[in-house]
């Protein structure tokens, strides 16, 4: 399966929202990421830039389903 960027982005953007942190600083705290990280990956002209693995293992370890936020697929929490 082919993963484009811009739908995981919005995705992605849909779980900070959601997620109930105050701010992208708490949110990357409880994933265990960097801001920097977050930002990276966020960032338009960083189009080759790929989501960290931990980043990942952050959001899957929160119960978010990593096949909705690549893909779509099924809900975003398992």
């Amino acid at each position: 399966m082919n993963i484009q960027r811009e739908p995981v982005l919005q995705r992605l953007a849909t779980i900070i929202q959601d997620s109930g942190y105050r701010t992208k600083t708490e949110f990357c705290e409880a994933m265990g990421i960097s801001p920097q990280s977050l930002g990276n990956v966020q960032n338009p002209k960083n189009t080759n830039r790929g989501i960290p693995k931990s980043l990942m293992l952050g959001l899957a370890q929160h119960g978010y389903n990593l096949q909705w936020l690549l893909w779509g697929i099924g809900e975003k929490k398992n």
